[in-house]
């Protein structure tokens, strides 16, 4: 009998890595980046799709995290230019606070690798990079859950404080933020 061992994060497989990340709430970009900077990826934050094309032909970019619904240019038309004229290969992963469903199974046909639904937990956030950025060989167990249901249980205070990562400075933008 097979048994598979649990997955341990290791705080290197971000190492280096860049990531874009597609998103026109302010608040979505914060938490993300903060989240990625802690494990060391370098990370390019931009507004839309059509910032999203021209970063990913100035930068070489590991992995892309694309919100679905944006003014200029959505996550679906995007994702379709990127596998069209930019890369086949570049792992795209869907970020969405939508609850529709047949929308994960859309955005796959889209082209989109993955999907996330906001609000993530940071755990849920580093196993999928670890298993898009091929830096470790454990992909997330098909029962396992891809979100958290409810928005106050990330963005309450305890939770910021513990992605922040003792960060005061992030802690009060992130308030002034939500408030």
């Amino acid at each position: 009998m097979d048994v598979k061992q649990p997955f341990i994060f290791q705080a290197t497989m971000l190492l280096n890595s860049k990531i874009l990340i597609v998103d026109d709430d302010r608040m979505n970009r914060l938490v993300a980046t903060t989240i990625l900077k802690k494990y060391g990826a370098v990370v390019c934050e931009v507004v839309n799709g059509a910032e999203a094309l021209k970063a990913l032909v100035d930068m070489d970019i590991d992995l892309v995290l694309m919100d679905i619904q944006m003014p200029v240019m959505d996550g679906i038309k995007t994702v379709s230019i990127i596998r069209q004229k930019v890369s086949r290969s570049l792992p795209v992963i869907a970020l969405t606070a939508s609850v529709i469903k047949g929308d994960k199974k859309k955005y796959l046909e889209a082209g989109m690798n993955d999907y996330l639904r906001k609000p993530f937990k940071e755990k849920v956030l580093m196993d999928m990079m670890a298993l898009w950025l091929n830096k470790s060989k454990r992909p997330l167990l098909k029962n396992e859950p891809t979100h958290v249901s409810t928005t106050a249980q990330l963005y309450n205070l305890s939770n910021i404080k513990m992605i922040g990562f003792g960060n005061d400075g992030f802690v009060a933008k992130m308030v002034k933020i939500f408030v």
